[in-house]
């Protein structure tokens, strides 16, 4: 295990070009303490600029770049450039093996950027298949889980989930947002 080279690999397999748009599925279940609503829009992105050209993004920004209005497929929250790899190690998650790589974080962030701690990849191909992370800052704690998966010959994002709990003198958080993407379509022509 190499955990500078196995993540490099991983890189490779998350930055692989697309054809000129994308279109999928983008549902979310969002829980604001007793608050809940459920959502899903279908979105077509234009990948040069990630502009998404048919449908919405939902009511929650998902990424960090409001010109991209929330496309997943050009502003995912793990943004694989700003990391490295710094060790690894064998290990288990949801139920599988994986090689789970210890990420070094390379790029300077807004306070709530940069909370990816570990990417865990399929041992024997490096695909990526989940990057998480969880940051305390008393009174909040946050988790935030993005997963990914092979759609033909492209790896990409299949969920994420963000979980953010705390308290304080005058003030309860309790907040739990779950995407998933499914249904990839891809076209060199608008569909």
């Amino acid at each position: 295990m190499s955990a500078a080279s196995d993540y490099q690999q991983a890189v490779r397999a998350l930055v692989k070009p697309l054809p000129a748009y994308v279109t999928y599925v983008q549902s979310g279940h969002v829980r604001m303490d007793a608050v809940e609503k459920d959502v899903s829009e279908t979105i077509t992105v234009r990948t040069s600029d990630g502009k998404i050209v048919k449908g919405k993004s939902l009511d929650f920004n998902i990424g960090v770049d409001r010109k991209t209005e929330g496309s997943i497929i050009r502003n995912s929250p793990f943004d694989a450039g700003c990391y490295s790899g710094a060790s690894a190690r064998s290990g288990t998650f949801e139920g599988r093996d994986v090689e789970a790589i210890a990420l070094k974080d390379n790029c300077e962030h807004d306070k709530d950027q940069g909370d990816f701690s570990t990417l865990y990849v399929d041992p024997a191909t490096h695909e990526p298949l989940a990057a998480v992370g969880q940051r305390k800052d008393d009174p909040v704690e946050v988790r935030i889980e993005q997963h990914f998966a092979r759609t033909g010959a492209y790896v990409l994002p299949a969920q994420l989930t963000v979980r953010v709990k705390g308290s304080g003198l005058m003030f309860w958080l309790d907040v739990d947002v779950h995407l998933a993407f499914s249904g990839y379509r891809f076209s060199d022509k608008l569909p």
